[in-house]
């Protein structure tokens, strides 16, 4: 089976693109272990189902934007805290709904969900650039993502 990070955002949407970029280095990293799928997609909701059934993990890698963290902050959510998130637009569903839904359609999908979430500046302007601040930051948050990839596929193994 395995495990997917799944890199999430929109590359014309300035830091938004921190997710796909991640993605992108991801992918091509020798560090990443065999068996680890990398998806970059701008696609939420049910689009994620197919890559998300027959997983033993999941990680989501994305921008956030809160104003309450400095610029570069990684923010880490696991178990209730991803599961719990929901979508106030009814035609673009959060993760918490896709997994509720795919469970009740009998779907097999796993119950290690990560969602790391770098703090942006702007996300919400058009844009082919980040802003310099994420753009440094982009090494570390490959960095989280490879010790989280490390932890998800330890703990696979572990109970294999």
């Amino acid at each position: 089976m395995g495990g997917v990070v799944i890199g999430l955002g929109n590359d014309i949407m300035r830091d938004d693109a921190v997710g796909i970029m991640a993605a992108r280095a991801l992918a091509s990293n020798p560090a990443l272990p065999p068996g680890v799928e990398v998806v970059k997609t701008g696609e939420m909701g049910l689009s994620l189902l197919d890559v998300l059934v027959d997983k033993d993990w999941a990680i989501f890698i994305d921008s956030v934007k809160t104003g309450k963290k400095p610029l570069g902050h990684i923010h880490r959510l696991e178990g209730d805290d991803v599961i719990c998130l929901r979508s106030k637009n009814p035609h673009n569903m959060g993760i918490g709904e896709v997994f509720y839904l795919g469970r009740k359609l009998g779907l097999s999908l796993s119950d290690k969900v990560v969602i790391l979430a770098m703090e942006v500046k702007d996300n919400d302007h058009f844009g082919v650039e980040m802003t310099p601040e994420v753009k440094a930051g982009l090494t570390r948050f490959l960095e989280t993502i490879l010790e989280e990839v490390r932890r998800c596929t330890s703990t696979v193994s572990r109970k294999a």
